[in-house]
């Protein structure tokens, strides 16, 4: 799993992309969709992360599906007042490679490319359609770990939301 996403970063890296090895700052991979709910919602919770930590973390959205057209995602980013730079992932190249099925899920990984924390943003929604007060903001945790040099507690949840559609490249 560590050689393909290595493998992704340096295809990233090869096309203009994010990814270097020995980053300066650890990244957070936020992969999102824009006409999904469940985005939307936890929005204000990804703002807020992003005001709080870009300076010692990079951040990036990265939008896998083809519907997904910068006029769409910049009218997106504008309404939901998002300041996070984005990729599209069209042919799902990083999508896959770091083994994401939904949107949104959050990728986090430190400077040498090993992943920290993949999951949900936090545990606001059981279910699609099921949503309630946050009470584990995952992410937000799992980056206070990284700046105290250490482990999350939680490595890895089950994110929940919109599928990735893997078969509109076939």
């Amino acid at each position: 799993m560590v050689f393909k996403i290595k493998c992704i970063m340096l295809f990233l890296c090869l096309v203009g992309g994010h990814y270097s090895w020995g980053q300066k700052k650890p990244t957070v991979n936020v992969f999102f969709l824009e006409d999904c709910v469940i985005c939307q919602s936890l929005s204000p919770e990804l703002n807020r992360l992003y005001q709080k930590y870009h300076g010692q973390f990079d951040f990036i959205l990265f939008f896998p599906n083809h519907r997904s057209k910068n006029k769409t995602i910049i009218a997106f980013k504008n309404k939901y007042k998002i300041d996070i730079p984005y990729k599209t992932d069209h042919y799902k190249k990083v999508s896959s490679g770091m083994g994401v099925n939904v949107t949104p899920e959050v990728v986090l990984m430190d400077t040498m490319g090993q992943i920290i924390y993949q999951g949900a943003i936090d545990d606001s929604f059981v279910s699609p359609g099921k949503k309630r007060k946050a009470k584990n903001h995952y992410l937000q945790l799992a980056i206070e770990a990284c700046i105290a040099n250490k482990r999350p507690e939680i490595s890895k949840t089950q994110a929940i939301g919109c599928f990735i559609n893997y078969k509109e490249n076939d």
